[in-house]
């Protein structure tokens, strides 16, 4: 039993990270697209052009799924956050397991739900830029959470439309992520250890 229990406390947090695991997902293959939601958004933050936001977030998307794909932490996870890639070493080495144990679990998941010939796609559906207010919320939340003194300049809501393949089966979620600008860089994020 000692043995379980770290896939388990890595499970949730690998459920939470590989898209049609989430609970709560719809299942959906229509797609549609909308602008930049810019209320309560300063002007200085105020982004407009909905094209240039998708092809500024689909390497992180890409790179992430194809980290798990080809089970390279580095690979997957150099597109979070330095704060939030620390958190998940921490949650590995308390489990006893490596990061690579941990990309690795993600992978065979996948391969076992989904067959070893899986593949992961998606459509970017929709961009919210998240308002002053949200903005400055994650900022604490961050320094709360995560007692991290970094500065999210900027934070966007990225809806999109997941579907993983494989001989053994197929599943088409609704998903919803979060990029982060910090530094001006762009990362991912989800909100897993918010509530942890």
């Amino acid at each position: 039993m000692s043995k379980l229990f770290p896939l388990l406390a890595c499970g949730a947090l690998l459920l939470a990270l590989t898209g049609c695991n989430q609970s709560g997902s719809s299942q959906s293959n229509s797609a549609t697209t909308s602008t930049v939601n810019s209320n309560a958004v300063s002007p200085d933050r105020q982004a407009t052009d909905y094209d240039s936001l998708v092809k500024a977030f689909t390497p992180l998307l890409d790179q992430y799924y194809e980290g798990l794909r080809t089970q390279s932490f580095d690979t997957a996870f150099n597109v979070f956050p330095g704060f939030y890639v620390d958190q998940i070493k921490k949650e590995c080495q308390k489990e006893g397991i490596t990061t690579d144990q941990y990309v690795q679990q993600a992978h065979t998941y996948f391969s076992d739900k989904y067959g070893t010939d899986y593949t992961v796609t998606y459509t970017i559906n929709q961009i919210f830029q998240l308002t002053d207010d949200s903005l400055a919320s994650y900022n604490d939340i961050i320094h709360e959470k995560f007692d991290d003194g970094v500065q999210i300049t900027d934070a966007y809501s990225v809806k999109i439309t997941e579907t993983d393949d494989g001989s053994v089966g197929s599943e088409t979620c609704d998903l919803e992520w979060y990029v982060f600008v910090i530094g001006g860089q762009n990362y991912l994020y989800e909100s897993y250890y918010e509530s942890t």
